[in-house]
């Protein structure tokens, strides 16, 4: 019955080496909150795999399996499973109890690979409400480098719950949408976020960041609805 948060530590090197990278849950209380609390004593935390993996890019996704329990993702931008730089985003299911402290990425329950090399995904990653309302959350992850577009055009790629089915290693080409920037340099999906239900559809909606879009100058920036 209360609400929880994490704390994303890219630069740690406590787990797989170097800039692994690391990720804290606290959960929520009545009290005892206080400052200067050292993050060890955080209720659990997760490891990155592997040196400069930089994972620490944190969001809530909702509930994606619709079990009552809510979820989160880690975005860890500097993993090399699809390519160096390539990316790669972990989806931790909530549950009741069991949650540790230095728990390896490699033990999530679910991540999402980038397409390739100098992708960048996961560098920006969000909760999106539910965009097809099924009753299961949804979420998205933003590649900026991603090339399909063109060269550094971006792409942004939003993965639909559901109540199973979900793996380790999960290649962002099997997404169920994705969105390309506009044209080359744009870096479409630096910045992705869910934004409720603008329209009053009952639908959740959505936005994607384009930083680098020159439609209003250069380098003025596009944002996506």
């Amino acid at each position: 019955g209360y609400d929880d948060f994490l704390i994303g530590a890219e630069g740690n090197d406590y787990g797989g080496g170097g800039n692994a990278g690391q990720t804290y849950l606290i959960l929520g209380k009545a009290s005892g909150w206080a400052m200067d609390t050292d993050l060890s004593a955080a209720d659990a935390s997760f490891m990155g795999e592997n040196g400069d993996d930089q994972s620490g890019t944190v969001s809530g996704a909702g509930d994606v399996n619709g079990d009552g329990y809510d979820d989160f993702i880690i975005g860890a931008v500097g993993d090399d499973d699809g390519g160096n730089m390539a990316g790669q985003t972990y989806l931790i299911l909530g549950k009741a109890s069991g949650w540790a402290m230095d728990a390896d990425l490699s033990d999530a329950d679910a991540s999402f690979i980038g397409e390739g090399s100098d992708d960048y995904s996961g560098l920006a990653v969000s909760g999106a409400g539910d965009v097809n309302g099924d009753g299961y959350d949804d979420f998205l992850i933003g590649a900026e480098g991603n090339d399909d577009g063109g060269n550094n055009a971006g792409q942004a790629y939003l993965i639909l719950g559901k109540a199973s089915g979900w793996a380790m290693d999960t290649d962002l080409a099997d997404a169920d949408a994705s969105f390309w920037g506009e044209d080359a340099t744009d870096t479409a999906g630096v910045a992705v976020s869910g934004v409720g239900d603008v329209n009053g559809d009952g639908y959740d909606d959505f936005i994607i960041g384009a930083n680098c879009d020159d439609d209003g100058g250069d380098n003025a920036g596009q944002t996506y609805l």
